[in-house]
Formats: structure tokens, sequence, C-alpha cells
């Protein structure tokens, strides 16, 4: 018979997964200034759904500038925005 070699138990990384996110009670997430750091351009994310993992994907700054021109594009008025604020508290009643 073989002799089995020992798995040593799994150890916490100590690169940036390892690190916590708090979840206020705002329902805002504070991310860790380590993991802010290494993304500087990002300020906003796809937030995707994994089972029992919420996974962070970047968006590159591109994207939202993007999203914001077909915003844009749409020619909005103040009382259009002001209609959907109506509409939206009112649904929530």
């Amino acid at each position: 018979m073989r002799a089995q070699a020992k798995v040593k138990p799994a150890q916490p990384a100590t690169d940036l997964a390892s690190e916590v996110a708090i979840l206020t009670a705002g329902n805002q997430l504070i991310l860790p200034d380590s993991l802010v750091a290494a993304y500087p351009e990002i300020t906003c994310f796809t937030v995707v759904d994994e089972g029992n993992r919420i996974i962070l994907v970047p968006v590159s700054p591109g994207s939202v500038k993007d999203a914001w021109a077909k915003i844009a594009a749409q020619d909005l008025t103040e009382q259009d925005i002001a209609d959907a604020v109506q509409w939206a508290r009112e649904s929530r009643a």
C-alpha cells in the first residue's frame, strides 16, 4: 500500500480576494481601499449573482460614458424626470 501524501488545509489568501467588503444599513457596499486603489479608473461595476457568490465586474469608463450618451440622446426634459420620480414614488406606496 502506498503512503498517502498529507494535504495541507486551505489557508486564507493574502491577496485582494481575501479582503472584506461591508454592506451598510443604507444598502451601500464599502470596498476595501486596496481594492479601490487597484482600479483607479473604475467607478461602476456590473453585479453578477452566481449562487452563493456576488461578483463585481469592473465597467470601463468608456462604457459608462456610452451609457450617459444614450441617455442624453433620449432628449429627456426636467418634466420627464419629475414624472418618472412621481410614478416611482406612487408605485412604491
